[in-house]
């Protein structure tokens, strides 16, 4: 799903700075390139995203990050976090999850009379890839 960023792209200077580097150098080198772009390509979504979905996102990220794990919300309590509809809520998630900002995991219980009812979902982040961390001084 997540693509290396073409040569072309890079700066000339870096480029052949990359070129000399030994294969693994090199390959750790383009690594932390990709991570790089991933959390630009992140950023570029979010500002591509509907007013209404940025505020939702910027609620609900620090929360999860802030947790360390998934979180669960309501989509009541986020539309009174937001201080907007549950039509609004509903939207701006399915928004985030197009999008891939954020990952939703629908939870349901079951009563005595073996009705099923929906519960708050699981929220949580993507995971970014590996971020090695001798591969940025290696481009410098």
């Amino acid at each position: 799903m997540e693509t290396l960023t073409p040569l072309t792209a890079i700066d000339p200077r870096r480029l052949a700075a990359l070129m000399r580097l030994s294969h693994r150098a090199r390959q750790d080198a383009l690594a932390a390139l990709t991570y790089a772009t991933w959390w630009q390509r992140q950023r570029e979504l979010l500002f591509s995203c509907t007013r209404l979905t940025q505020v939702l996102y910027n609620r609900l990220a620090p929360w999860i990050e802030e947790a360390g794990e998934p979180v669960y919300a309501g989509q009541k309590y986020l539309a009174k976090l937001c201080r907007c509809s549950l039509k609004s809520v509903s939207r701006g998630i399915s928004e985030l999850k197009a999008f891939g900002l954020i990952e939703q995991r629908r939870r349901r219980w079951q009563d005595q009379r073996g009705r099923w009812h929906e519960a708050s979902s699981l929220y949580s982040l993507p995971a970014p890839p590996a971020a090695p961390e001798q591969a940025a001084a290696g481009l410098r």
